[in-house]
């Protein structure tokens, strides 16, 4: 089958902590900086481009006599440098440490244009793409719908050197080092970093941006997450492949080619699975096949063997594959356990979206907020550093964001419970309400409650009364209070929570 039949979350946290360290191997490499579980064979022009900075102190920062700095950020990946590059500009002085800072990041990230130019970065765009597709099996209405979304492909290499650019230019040091361990008993002012053969450096505030190896940060008790799961290859095909090169496919969920024997359409309702597609030329592109949220996750071999049944019935032949990607996202789960000395950001910080896996635009966008608030506390020189990380988990996950959170892991816990045909169904209500409703729902936008319930009536109306049925049913029982406050304006809450309603 798809899925894997036995998965032990203790053995998957531990495999991501001993593994830290970066390796090759027959131009394979693991990186575990990053918000996702990730073996990519990276294209030589990254390489070649990243390679400059490999092992090199961008700028030193001038430590005072005890070593002191005002900020230490674990972790190179587009959170934790994007931390970095925000606090040095604002005058801190920052230390940014990664094992892994001279690998390229591995991941494909696909954008909505309109996040990445709030975040001030729509410049590190490889690709745009002026509207987005859907395709779904009938009789869910149209096989296709097309939306004037733009969409975009960061230029992962271009977004790191801008990054790094920045650290250089505002006194950001970067250690190309692991750090081993934390000790934050020595002092109430100051964490104590232990990196390299045998170097340390203290700092005010101590910030684990390691992606979800979970490696420094402190996770309360509670659920396994879900796992978003895709195998992704950057291809060169025999001929045209079709797709409109002014589209990329967000979801193609149709299952036309899983209809050949009772078993296939047993393993397409029982596994749903979409391609996303990212058209670059008449004969290139790169294709995912992917699972939206499942748990145990669907493994990897078992998606690469349906992205090549789905397109050789699509008629398309790899004539060559210039990058292969093995990409699995932890989603939903526990959050860290705030109020502790460690501030977690990004992945680590619980940032990626539980329902559809998105998070760098956004967490690009948040690093510039979470930079100033930085900021702001560090004006006080009396303040312990356990009182600066209780005021810092508070900005970071303030109430209205945690209520966000609530609804969207509803969301997310209800769809890796469907099948085929009911994902279809509820996507098909999905794409039916505004616009404006579903991207804000994809960018971790809908912070107003009513704006919520809009988009929860809408799906409602839209969609069938199996899922109908389902949705009533998950809510009562599983969704519960959680799910009942995050549709309620903030004071209520606030009001049945001091009274201990529930």
């Amino acid at each position: 089958g798809g899925r894997v039949e036995s998965f032990d979350l203790d053995c998957f946290w531990s495999a991501m902590k001993t593994m830290r360290t970066p390796w090759s191997s027959c131009g394979t490499s693991f990186v575990g900086n990053t918000g996702s579980l990730i073996w990519s064979v990276p294209d030589a022009r990254i390489c070649r481009r990243q390679r400059f900075h490999c092992g090199r102190v961008l700028c030193r920062v001038e430590l005072g006599s005890d070593g002191l700095v005002d900020v230490a950020v674990v972790g190179a990946g587009p959170a934790g440098l994007s931390l970095a590059a925000e606090l040095g500009q604002l005058g801190l002085s920052v230390v940014c440490l990664d094992q892994a800072l001279s690998q390229p990041w591995p991941n494909n990230y696909g954008v909505w244009v309109h996040e990445m130019r709030r975040a001030g970065h729509e410049d590190c765009l490889a690709h745009r793409w002026e509207s987005t597709a859907v395709y779904l099996t009938p009789p869910m209405g149209s096989p296709k719908q097309v939306f004037p979304v733009p969409y975009g492909r960061m230029d992962r290499a271009k977004m790191k050197d801008k990054l790094l650019a920045i650290c250089e230019r505002d006194g950001v040091r970067l250690e190309h080092e692991n750090v081993s361990h934390v000790d934050q008993t020595a002092s109430p002012y100051f964490s104590v970093v232990h990196f390299g053969v045998d170097s340390t450096l203290r700092a005010r505030i101590f910030v684990d941006a390691t992606g979800h190896s979970r490696k420094f940060a402190k996770f309360e008790p509670g659920s396994d997450p879900g796992f978003q799961a895709a195998y992704g290859i950057e291809a060169e095909v025999e001929e045209d492949h079709g797709f409109p090169l002014g589209e990329m496919v967000l979801m193609d969920y149709r299952d036309d080619y899983m209809q050949g024997s009772d078993y296939d359409r047993a393993e397409a309702e029982r596994v749903p699975l979409f391609l996303y597609v990212m058209p670059t030329a008449k004969n290139k592109l790169f294709l995912e096949e992917t699972s939206l949220v499942a748990s145990p996750p669907v493994s990897f071999p078992y998606l690469k063997e349906r992205l090549y049944k789905r397109l050789a019935h699509m008629g398309v032949t790899v004539k060559s594959v210039e990058e292969e990607e093995f990409c699995l996202i932890p989603m939903g789960g526990t959050l860290p356990v705030r109020g502790q000395r460690t501030i977690a950001f990004g992945g680590t910080a619980g940032l990626v979206h539980p329902a559809t896996g998105y998070m760098v635009s956004n967490t690009l966008y948040m690093s510039k907020k979470f930079a100033s608030v930085i900021h702001s506390k560090l004006s006080d020189p009396d303040k312990t550093a356990d009182e600066l990380a209780d005021e810092l988990w508070k900005e970071i996950w303030e109430k209205t964001f945690l209520r966000l959170r609530d609804f969207h892991v509803f969301g997310g816990e209800f769809l890796r419970r469907r099948s085929s045909s009911e994902l279809r169904e509820f996507l098909h209500a999905f794409f039916q309400i505004p616009i404006d409703l579903w991207t804000q729902f994809l960018a971790f936008d809908l912070l107003n409650p009513f704006d919520r319930v809009r988009y929860g009536l809408g799906v409602f109306f839209y969609t069938t009364n199996r899922i109908r049925a389902l949705l009533i049913a998950e809510a009562a029982f599983l969704g519960r209070w959680p799910l009942l406050r995050s549709v309620l304006p903030l004071q209520d809450v606030e009001r049945r929570e001091e009274l201990n309603i529930s």
